[in-house]
Formats: structure tokens, C-alpha cells, sequence
């Protein structure tokens, strides 16, 4: 894995958690020796939510 500069290392996972409403995606992201962790929530749902609702 090089992406040509060797002093910007850059590594990227993605990690899906749970199911349903509950669904979480944990974003791993990993810049010249320093750990960004960032959580969001997965509004998939909703669409399905708001069609079912009459």
C-alpha cells in the first residue's frame, strides 16, 4: 500500500455494526501516525419508516 509520498501514510476502515435501526459505522482513519475514530449512525431506515407510515 504506497501511494507515492512516503511521509503521508494513509490508511482508511470502515466497520459496520449492529443491524437495523440500530446500525452503527465506525470509521477508522489512520493519517502520518495519528488515529482519527469518527461514529455516525446509518439512517437507512427511514425511507422505509416514512412509506409505512399512512
Amino acid at each position: 500500500f504506497h501511494s507515492g509520498n512516503a511521509s503521508s501514510v494513509r490508511s482508511e476502515k470502515s466497520l459496520i455494526v449492529g443491524s437495523g435501526d440500530s446500525q452503527l459505522m465506525f470509521k477508522l482513519t489512520y493519517v502520518n501516525k495519528s488515529l482519527f475514530f469518527s461514529k455516525q449512525k446509518i439512517p437507512r431506515q427511514l425511507k422505509n419508516n416514512i412509506h409505512t407510515r399512512v
